[in-house]
């Protein structure tokens, strides 16, 4: 049985997005990687440069990656964020958007959808395109 999914995201600067995850969106830092280090942190230590990271907000988790092409050499050469959206529900859209609307690249303003959501869409550093939706 299928439990959770945590997106792994190949991105430009770790610290970069764990400060977007953290101060836009309300994720708390679980741990990172430093470079040129097989420590694993778990406070958040701006001036340390990381190569991975994981963060958390409710159930929902993602893990940044500086590269992944070692791992997977079908990334080589490839660009970063790829065509897709992750979309998250969350609780009291409204109040989430108002406080993400003067932080975040908006690319769709919070509206209803015909089959019962309310949702918007924003980009984050690395182009990924983030949606935040709630039942009607």
């Amino acid at each position: 049985m299928l439990k959770n999914i945590t997106p792994n995201l190949m991105v430009k600067d770790v610290n970069k997005s764990v400060e977007f995850y953290r101060n836009i969106l309300g994720f708390e830092f679980i741990m990172g990687a430093p470079e040129d280090s097989r420590d694993i942190i778990t406070t958040f230590q701006g001036g340390l440069r990381l190569v991975h990271a994981l963060v958390k907000c409710g159930n929902v988790e993602f893990m940044f990656h500086k590269t992944l092409d070692e791992e997977f050499p079908e990334f080589k050469g490839k660009d970063i964020n790829a065509t897709m959206t992750l979309y998250i529900v969350v609780e009291n859209i409204e109040n989430f958007y108002n406080d993400v609307t003067s932080k975040a690249l908006i690319l769709k303003k919070l509206n209803a959808q015909w089959y019962g959501m309310k949702e918007f869409y924003i980009k984050d550093p690395d182009g990924y395109i983030l949606g935040f939706a709630e039942k009607a």
